[in-house]
């Protein structure tokens, strides 16, 4: 997962990046905002707004309200400091933890530990849908075929081939067939 959310992040900087390196004026001098967005903005705020500086339309927040979450978690991934209830806290994680997508113990056993939590198929399968969803969305929300052109995409139809979470029993069956 961190490197999804890694090649996530760096391909939102490129894109934005090649939108400033042609936003330049007469004079040599890039889009001050654009400039700005691109130093100092969050990353969700980023990835809406390529689109919107290669002629099209920022894409809208509630079109892909996962996108928040998934740089929440990019945050507990990269920078290992769990959000904790401790004073009273809402943990970032409890939105991902009510959907099912975090590791839990047992019933009756002791908790597994932050890491521990992360290190869930379900949740890096949400996190590939929701890269996924958002990037063709990006990609998609060109107005004309020549701007599509200048989105680079990741090489998607052949990137794209995770197996949905539900198939995992299968999957290991016909594997351990194969093996015997």
């Amino acid at each position: 997962m961190a490197l999804l959310l890694m090649a996530f992040e760096a391909w939102v900087n490129h894109e934005l990046a090649l939108r400033l390196f042609f936003s330049r004026d007469e004079t040599g001098t890039p889009d001050p905002v654009l400039e700005n967005l691109l130093l100092q903005g969050p990353l969700a705020t980023k990835a809406r707004q390529i689109p919107r500086y290669a002629g099209g339309h920022a894409l809208a927040p509630e079109k892909h309200p996962d996108l928040e979450q998934l740089v929440l978690l990019r945050h507990e991934l990269m920078h290992d400091l769990p959000a904790s209830n401790v004073r009273g806290e809402i943990n970032r994680l409890d939105p991902l933890e009510g959907r099912g997508l975090l590791r839990t113990a047992p019933s009756g056993t002791t908790e597994y530990m932050h890491h521990e939590r992360l290190a869930s198929y379900d949740l890096a399968w949400w996190a590939w849908e929701t890269v996924r969803t958002v990037v063709e969305a990006v990609i998609d929300a060109k107005p004309t075929k020549d701007t599509q052109d200048e989105i680079h995409n990741f090489d998607l139809p052949h990137q794209w081939e995770i197996p949905d979470p539900a198939m995992i029993a299968t999957l290991t069956a016909e594997a351990n067939r194969r093996m015997t």
